[in-house]
């Protein structure tokens, strides 16, 4: 813990609980910051140096950065991101996340869909 309040953590690791239909999701990051003292649109989370997000329904997400604000469930990926799932693969300069609205918006997306069977 930094002298401001703020929490910086190694081998960061972060759940979030399936609710309803959502899956849940498991994030690892090298690095992970807090800042406890942060209230309304400028409580965010952030997730630092290969960051792999890992859902229940067979998702994987990859970023070099992450950012949750925590006051409307916003996850931002700024620098790209990756994903593998169970129906194909997808590349994207960046990704807005609305977790409560279940909206995903993904820039410059590069995209392969898998057939039956996989391939």
């Amino acid at each position: 813990q930094k002298n401001d309040g703020t929490m910086v953590f190694r081998e960061a690791e972060l759940n979030v609980t399936a609710n309803g239909a959502k899956p849940s999701i498991f994030f690892t990051a090298n690095e992970g910051f807090f800042d406890p003292q942060q209230s309304g649109q400028k409580a965010v989370a952030r997730l630092a140096g290969n960051v792999v997000a890992k859902t229940s329904d067979g998702h994987e997400l990859r970023a070099p950065k992450m950012e949750m604000r925590l006051s409307d469930s916003v996850w931002l990926a700024e620098k790209g991101v990756t994903m593998q799932g169970p129906s194909g693969t997808l590349r994207a300069a960046q990704l807005e996340a609305d977790d409560k609205a279940a909206i995903y918006r993904f820039r410059n997306i590069q995209m392969r869909l898998f057939g039956v069977g996989g391939k």
